[in-house]
């Protein structure tokens, strides 16, 4: 079920930008803090995880330096996905808000990457998620993407 939503949201939006061509592979994260989906009635419409770190780990290493905390304070939040037609009715705010909470009862600090110049940037900011920085993020084709590193709000 999860794999129609992302394609779906691949089909409409890009993402993900990488991982498209293996979206079980995408999904399966062994090392999960946690995963969480949504549904609206019986239909699957949203997913998300928390992870304790990211690979590659450039996304944490620019909020550690941000906050000036350890990597291993720090968890990742990943894999957010809201079917295109599941858009507008709270459902990225509430799987963000359980993975957040999910964290915070870890005692961690929850951080994110997201691709530069993607919709998700302006849904982050309107959460208010704190913007770092942009870094180069090398992917495991090889190529190389430009995400942004955000810090969940306090």
């Amino acid at each position: 079920m999860c794999l129609g939503v992302a394609a779906a949201v691949h089909a409409s939006d890009g993402y993900p930008i990488y991982g498209a061509h293996d979206l079980p592979g995408f999904l399966t994260l062994p090392d999960a803090l946690g995963i969480w989906v949504a549904l609206v009635g019986d239909e699957l419409v949203g997913h998300v995880a928390l992870r304790a770190s990211a690979e590659p780990r450039t996304i944490v290493e620019s909020a550690g330096r941000f906050l000036d905390l350890p990597l291993d304070a720090l968890c990742v939040v990943t894999r957010l996905l809201v079917a295109p037609g599941a858009r507008r009715l709270g459902v990225g705010v509430l799987l963000l808000d359980e993975a957040v909470g999910r964290a915070r009862r870890l005692g961690l600090v929850p951080v994110l990457g997201v691709d530069e110049g993607s919709g998700a940037v302006a849904f982050y900011e309107r959460c208010g998620w704190r913007r770092v920085e942009p870094v180069a993020v090398r992917v495991p084709s090889g190529e190389e993407i430009v995400q942004v590193v955000y810090v969940a709000p306090d």
